[in-house]
């Protein structure tokens, strides 16, 4: 049985495919080194040598957003040599954002 969670990852991988923009999708692309795991992008979209981080969160809610720009924070830091890209977040309510507009939202709330 699903969770909700992989339901919006599905929902938004589709969403991605039919846009066309990415060479290749990864969901669940985990990343460290051979001793310790640092942490996990839920999408990552990949178009050459450009890679787009989504997290996906269930409600856009204070916490949820922050948790999500510090794993994008940490995701891009670790990758910060190697790769190019934007980093976004997804909730079903929302749909895909900016960081900044979740900095937007988080300061509403």
């Amino acid at each position: 049985m699903k969770s909700r969670h992989d339901e919006y990852l599905n929902h938004l991988v589709e969403e991605l495919l039919e846009t066309e923009q990415y060479q290749g999708i990864v969901t669940n692309a985990k990343y460290g080194n051979s001793h310790r795991l640092i942490g996990e992008i839920d999408v990552v979209g990949i178009y050459g040598k450009l890679m787009d981080f989504y997290e996906v969160k269930s409600f856009p809610s204070r916490g949820n957003l922050k948790k999500a720009l510090d794993q994008l924070s940490r995701a891009r830091e670790y990758f910060k040599k190697d790769l190019e890209g934007d980093n976004f977040i997804y909730t079903p309510h929302t749909g895909i954002i900016t960081p900044e507009k979740a900095m937007s939202l988080i300061e509403y709330n």
